[in-house]
């Protein structure tokens, strides 16, 4: 617009002029806001002189020279006599969005793209600045870091804060925190809600979905320690939102975490020469676990004694039983027999059922003369009959376990050695005892104790089969091979299938020279000494008859066919070990090649019959990977209720006896080796492998190592320093995999 008027006073001569504008602040100091550039004017005397400011400039007044107009700070309540500076810098590497920065606590300012920033508040000399961020960006997300982004205002404007963003990847640590379980953990990530982790469980089976619809940062997994590929398995975790995957980690490998996944446990009273983990049963859900001490020396009696410490009673023996609680491995209870005597060696064979809440113990040292089956006690300290044998059945309420029953032989013998084995049905009803050097001329099988009595024999060895109506146990068959033969050893290895329907007995010993299955015949030329053989019987109601006589495909004198055997839960597939057996074949065979390359002695073999149609045969040979003499190769066995999942333990291998289990898997009709299993913590003579449990499932293992050296107590991890200290010889220890 225009103006005009008047400013008198002025004399004739030459003036330089600009228009200037001002205001009174609330403080009602004259604040001026905006002046023109400068103009020359010549004044006339008496004469009317225009000062035409049309072609000036105008120009905002900063009175404190901070660069801020009057009126600027006006608005902003700031005084324009006090300079006043501005805070900013710049942003660098911003690919997200939804970055905001934060001054002094409070005043935020969101940034869209990289470049120079500045907060919108002013501040005076003098004054702090603390610059910081208060959200990150997401979207992909990023961290974004401040520097120089502290100070103090020192005239001047502040223009050196740099902020540097990257993109922000989904961390992913893993750790073991439990016995078979790893934990995986990570950091939120922006805008997700949801979490998915996969699996590569070999790295050329590609990654599949092991957990879905995670919300929290953590979760954990529950491994097979002997199957899992712990060098090439990977693991990815994804992060959803509504919208799908907003990113996936890096693939994560838990080799590192191998050692520390597997659990080592000892004794709670440990002590040189105790043979803890003799014998060692799962029950079938994997989470209890009994453990055979049997050269354990404490004169305590029954269950939870407090005299566990007090070894008066050498070689008494002992069992120990652990279970697992929400993934936790404890201690529950300490088992002896209710009449605890030296050397009747209790622990020296253990059985579980499938729910872990029978359990039955032998103790073939004990020296009673009683027969029968006692309740009250009765017969349990008459010691006529040295190294007769007894067996011993608990059950357990909650987590309470007591003594049900007494359980000796109907022709209890001498030297019998009743209990060296055992073997439970999955209910727990039905019970099979093996009495390896019993010397009755007796064969086949008996209801009414017909020939049990004629002991010229001597070690032909018998089986008893006992069953359990309620909690009133009965014996329901007293078992002979067929071909019964002096040193035999018939019932040196039991098992029962999950309904105690079919029972498989080995004779390790057996004589006979044939080969293969056979239903009668050719098992009286006893021209290949301690071959062995293996006997399977059926039950229809309460009636045994015998089903097969089970040689080996390629039977050899000393191989020791039949030292152990497995049954799976329906009967129908038969594992037997063979430790003497001298084949230096290697590997898995269906067609008997290298079976008769007898050239490393007692390397040992395993054998896998099957049962269709009311007709077994051999489906397979197998042989360690690194066949080597003298490895007892099928010195324990144990197949997993399903039968796909088969170990056996080579309690020789290694060049110092150390030890190993070798772990196969059955799938559409085809076995293969998974693992190769070793202790923790490697020792020589330790007899790794001499005793081994899988769970039903095949996804828990246990393995004894009878003579194991550490002083440790208590249950521990693989890799700790407590399975290093050797200063308690033969100890033993159980590995849990």
């Amino acid at each position: 617009g225009t103006f005009s008027g008047g400013i008198p006073g002025f004399s004739a001569g030459t003036y330089t002029l600009s228009l200037v504008y001002s205001i009174k602040d609330p403080a009602q100091e004259i604040v001026e806001i905006i002046r023109t550039s400068d103009i020359t004017v010549t004044v006339v005397a008496n004469e009317d002189t225009l000062a035409d400011f049309s072609s000036t400039e105008m120009t905002y007044t900063d009175t404190d020279g901070d660069s801020f107009s009057n009126l600027d700070e006006l608005k902003a309540g700031t005084s324009p006599f006090i300079p006043n500076y501005t805070v900013g810098g710049q942003v660098e590497g911003l690919t997200g969005s939804g970055l905001v920065l934060q001054n002094n606590g409070g005043d935020n300012l969101t940034i869209s793209a990289n470049g120079a920033f500045s907060f919108s508040l002013t501040a005076i000399d003098g004054d702090e600045y603390a610059v910081s961020v208060l959200t990150q960006p997401g979207n992909p997300n990023q961290t974004c870091t401040v520097n120089n982004g502290n100070g103090n205002i020192s005239g001047a404007a502040i223009s050196a804060v740099t902020v540097t963003c990257s993109t922000t990847s989904l961390e992913v640590s893993v750790s073991t925190v439990n016995i078979k379980t790893i934990r995986f953990e990570w950091s939120a990530y922006v805008g997700a809600t949801s979490y998915k982790l996969l699996v590569n469980p070999d790295a050329a089976s590609g990654f599949n979905l092991l957990q879905d619809n995670l919300s929290d940062t953590s979760t954990t997994i529950t491994l097979p320690v002997h199957l899992t590929d712990w060098i090439n398995a990977r693991y990815i975790l994804e992060a959803h939102n509504a919208s799908g995957k907003l990113t996936e980690s890096a693939p994560v490998s838990i080799t590192a975490l191998k050692l520390s996944s597997i659990g080592y446990f000892k004794a709670s009273n440990t002590g040189a020469g105790d043979f803890f983990g003799w014998v060692v049963s799962l029950s079938g859900d994997g989470n209890t676990l009994a453990v055979g001490a049997r050269l354990e020396d404490s004169i305590a009696t029954d269950v939870n004694s407090s005299d566990e410490d007090d070894n008066a009673a050498a070689d008494s023996g002992a069992v120990y039983v652990f279970s697992r609680n929400g993934g936790l491995w404890a201690q529950q209870a300490y088992i002896k027999a209710s009449n605890t005597e030296a050397n009747d060696q209790f622990g020296s064979a253990v059985s579980l059922s499938d729910d872990g809440n029978t359990l039955a113990v032998g103790a073939f040292g004990e020296g009673s003369a009683f027969t029968g089956i006692s309740t009250n006690g009765k017969g349990e300290d008459d010691n006529t009959a040295e190294n007769a044998g007894a067996v011993y059945v608990f059950s357990r309420s909650g987590a309470t376990w007591s003594r049900l029953a007494y359980i000796k032989a109907s022709n209890t013998g001498e030297g019998d050695q009743f209990g060296s084995i055992v073997s439970l049905s999955s209910d727990g009803d039905t019970l099979a005892v093996g009495a390896s050097e019993e010397d009755s001329i007796a064969t086949g099988i008996s209801i009414d104790g017909s020939g049990e009595d004629n002991n010229t024999e001597s070690n032909a060895g018998a089986v008893y089969v006992f069953s359990r109506n309620g909690t009133t146990w009965v014996q329901q068959a007293y078992v002979k091979a067929s071909n019964a033969g002096t040193g035999d050893r018939f019932g040196s290895a039991v098992s029962l299938s999950d309904k105690g329907n079919m029972l498989a007995v080995g004779a390790f010993e057996e004589d006979s020279t044939a080969t293969g299955i056979n239903i009668d015949g050719g098992e009286s030329n006893n021209t290949a000494e301690n071959a062995g053989a293996v006997y399977v019987f059926s039950r229809n109601g309460t009636t045994w008859v015998q089903q097969a006589y089970v040689k080996a495909s390629n039977t050899g004198t000393g191989d020791s066919f039949g030292q152990t055997v497995s049954l799976s839960g329906n009967g129908n597939m038969l594992v037997v070990g063979a430790s003497g057996e001298g084949s230096a074949a290697t590997g898995i065979s269906t067609d008997g090649s290298g079976e008769d390359d007898n050239t490393a002695h007692r390397s040992g073999a395993v054998y896998i019959f099957g049962h269709d149609g009311g007709v077994w045969s051999q489906q397979v040979y197998v042989k360690a990977s690194n066949t080597e003499a003298a490895d007892s190769f099928g010195s324990a066995v144990s197949l997993s209720g399903d039968g796909n999942t088969l170990a056996v333990g080579a309690q020789q291998e290694g060049n110092s006896s150390s030890g190993a289990v070798y772990v196969f898997s059955h799938s559409g009709g085809i076995w293969s080796q998974e693992s190769y299993v070793k202790a923790s913590t490697i020792g020589a003579a330790d007899r790794f492998g001499y005793a081994i449990s899988l769970s039903g499932d095949g996804n828990t293992l246990a393995v004894g190592a009878f003579r194991e050296d550490s002083a440790a107590t208590d249950i521990n991890t693989g890799g700790s320093t407590s399975d290093a200290d050797n200063s308690a010889s033969h100890a033993g220890a159980v590995y849990l995999y």
